[in-house]
């Protein structure tokens, strides 16, 4: 393990982040609940989901591949920075010209609810975290991330008082949203950024490096949200309400693990132009393990002392008397965390600064493929208890076929072959 100034901090930074992306609901969905009601609600939790799969488009990858270029290079890439919103911009053109088709289809109200979060994903779209991640300037992304969220619990409670407000709900998150994002251009500005002239071939170029991660975020947004489907149709929403309780206690986990291996990503992508391994006997060991081979542990003693108190937690989060079932349920879910730790450090932390970009994508498509079986097959059999116990054999399958590809990426002895260094 090896900590240096700069990974502590970023640590500590994304953390901050993650924090604030939890803390921010357990305020206002309670608030909202009282004031628009669960209807309403329900309109704005499911924008906030189509927002949320948009933002995969737009990225397509980006915020692994431009991350680590821009890491690697150690300096802003103007050329870089602009295709990349080029095609940023050719996706708010083409969704525009999509809401500008409903103004004849939907009445006022509806049309504002809608442009509001139209407005919300133009923000989080083109706020470069990517690039602050790859300059190791998350200072910005938690300062950021601090007024976008101030000012959106501000508006709420302003302008949110009574059922009929919800339509300015994608105003209340879009306008914090757009301000940042404002914000976020005169920083870029500071570091030496500006618009520059790119080709068709620049943006073909970095859509074909961003591919890979592109589909496999599809993939894996797809797969995670089809299980609470899959289980309402064969077992009901019964199942499915237990099921979506133990993945809330283990998405904080989840998000811990995101934060970090964020945090140590450009460091590691630093390293590994530097020396891409060390040797432990005859063993190359990629130097990503000196700095995130530590957390998969951790998460590990995390989950077993969780696991020992799964009822208390349960009692906690459900405020009543746990379900039958529930506590088997999450002693089994709660180390889904460790199984994407050893993903995130096998594969986000090895094969893509190796680019081994396609051996992450085969590995998460193999996951996913197994999870349909697996989900069906032991919903069916199961119960829920199936179907938790497939997401978990999933996840170690999905770490152990990148761990295969780490070791036969070092059988054919290619490590200083694929480190490319940009310039």
């Amino acid at each position: 393990m090896r900590f240096n100034k700069q990974a502590v901090n970023n640590i500590l930074q994304m953390s901050f982040v993650q924090g604030l992306n939890y803390i921010l609901p357990l305020i206002m969905i309670p608030y909202l609940l009282r004031t628009i009601g669960v209807e309403n609600y329900g309109r704005v939790a499911a924008a906030i989901a189509i927002v949320q799969f948009l933002l995969i488009i737009s990225d397509f990858g980006f915020n692994f591949t431009a991350t680590q270029k821009i890491a690697v290079k150690g300096k802003i890439d103007n050329k870089l920075i602009s295709t990349i919103y080029i095609y940023k911009i050719i996706i708010i053109v083409i969704l525009l010209i999509t809401i500008i088709g409903l103004i004849y289809i939907k009445n006022r109200d509806e049309i504002l609810f809608i442009f509001g979060f139209f407005v919300f994903f133009i923000g989080q779209s083109l706020i470069p975290a990517w690039l602050f991640r790859g300059i190791n300037k998350m200072v910005y992304v938690s300062l950021l991330t601090f007024i976008s969220k101030l000012t959106t619990l501000i508006l709420l409670f302003v302008y949110i008082n009574q059922t009929t407000d919800y339509y300015l709900m994608g105003l209340i998150y879009g306008v914090p949203s757009f301000i940042t994002m404002i914000l976020s251009y005169f920083i870029m500005r500071t570091y030496g950024f500006k618009f520059v002239q790119v080709s068709w071939e620049d943006l073909k170029e970095e859509l074909s490096s961003g591919k890979d991660m592109f589909l496999s975020n599809i993939v894996g947004t797809f797969y995670t949200t089809l299980n609470p489907i899959m289980l309402t149709l064969i077992a009901g929403p019964y199942a499915t309400g237990i099921y979506s309780t133990c993945e809330k206690i283990i998405g904080v986990l989840n998000s811990m693990t995101n934060a970090v291996s964020q945090a140590v990503y450009p460091i590691v992508c630093q390293k590994f132009t530097e020396n891409p391994y060390f040797k432990v006997k005859k063993y190359m060991i990629p130097i990503s393990f000196l700095f995130f081979g530590w957390f998969p542990p951790f998460i590990l003693v995390v989950s077993l002392v969780l696991n020992f108190n799964s009822e208390w937690i349960l009692e906690l989060v459900n405020g009543s008397d746990v379900p039958n079932g529930q506590i088997s349920l999450l002693n089994i879910m709660i180390f889904i965390p460790f199984a994407i730790s050893l993903g995130h450090l096998l594969g986000i932390q090895s094969l893509l600064p190796l680019n081994e970009r396609v051996s992450v994508r085969n590995s998460i498509f193999k996951g996913a493929i197994l999870n349909l079986i697996l989900g069906t097959a032991g919903t069916l059999i199961f119960g829920v208890i199936g179907m938790g116990t497939s997401v978990l054999i999933c996840e170690f399958v999905v770490a152990l076929s990148m761990f295969f590809y780490l070791v036969k990426y070092s059988k054919q002895n290619k490590w200083n072959e694929n480190v490319t260094i940009y310039n």
